[in-house]
């Protein structure tokens, strides 16, 4: 982190519990405070199989220069499917592949539009599989960058009863 000059993207795959452990409670602080964390992408367990069937995500962040914000709004995105079977063959599904791009491999296409949709500001419509979650709400949770403890944040908005407030 320390290396990404100003301005500079950063696209990397991590361990799943890096984003709740509280050992690294600290990593996820500067990623939050310091840089502009932009996306958290959940991948399925196996994506990396044969070699290891360990949980990941993927991070997209960028250091910002002295005139930009840190981070304000981050778009979490649950990928289901990457359009590969998750066995350590990993064989395309369906049309996965064919055409030498994403189109028809699982989620992919689909989540790229959205981070392509927050990044240019548009609304993003808040589903069970990707939403946005403001800063402070994930200052709240002790920088966790697990998609399930906003997801649950979501789902406790959207059951609220007006007439308790």
């Amino acid at each position: 982190m320390d290396t990404v000059k100003p301005r500079g993207r950063v696209v990397t795959v991590m361990l799943e519990g890096l984003l709740f452990n509280e050992n690294y409670e600290g990593i996820r602080r500067d990623l939050v405070d310091k840089f502009k964390l932009e996306a958290v992408f959940s991948l399925p367990a196996g994506v990396f199989l044969p070699y290891s069937g360990a949980k990941t995500d993927i991070l997209v962040f960028r250091r910002p220069n002295k005139e930009e914000k840190t981070t304000d709004k981050v778009l979490f995105f649950n990928i289901e499917s990457d359009g590969y079977e998750l066995k350590p063959t990993r064989k395309p599904v369906g049309d996965c592949g064919k055409k030498g791009d994403i189109e028809g491999c699982g989620d992919l296409p689909l989540a790229l539009e959205i981070y392509q949709k927050f990044k240019r500001g548009e609304e993003i419509p808040q589903t069970e599989q990707y939403f946005v979650i403001d800063v402070e709400e994930i200052r709240k949770h002790d920088y966790r960058l697990d998609i399930n403890v906003y997801r649950k944040v979501k789902l406790e908005e959207e059951n609220v009863d007006p007439s308790s407030s």
